[in-house]
């Protein structure tokens, strides 16, 4: 859950050190105005990736990419943004 959205994730290409992951994020019950993504942990400084709406699978692709060394604890975030109102979730991306 993300504020009072469910968010199905999906992982389209492989993941791995020195990669770029493309994640299809599908909030639900809303459309938010804005999604951004990043790799590593909630606060990291890394730069977000702006996710696109995708109108032919009603979802928003985001292009992520991950540092040469990651950590156990490194997740997906994504921070959905709904107004003025932002909020952040994660998930564990699959090896």
């Amino acid at each position: 859950m993300v504020g009072t959205d469910s968010v199905h994730v999906t992982e389209e290409a492989a993941f791995g050190p020195n990669e770029t992951t493309k994640y299809a994020l599908k909030p639900t019950p809303t459309k938010p105005d804005k999604i951004e993504c990043w790799y590593g942990a909630e606060t990291a400084t890394t730069p977000r990736v702006a996710a696109t709406y995708d109108a032919n699978d009603d979802d928003w692709d985001c292009l992520v990419p991950t540092p040469a060394t990651t950590l156990a604890t490194d997740k997906l975030w994504f921070a959905l943004t709904m107004g003025a109102t932002a909020a952040n979730g994660s998930v564990t991306p699959s090896p």
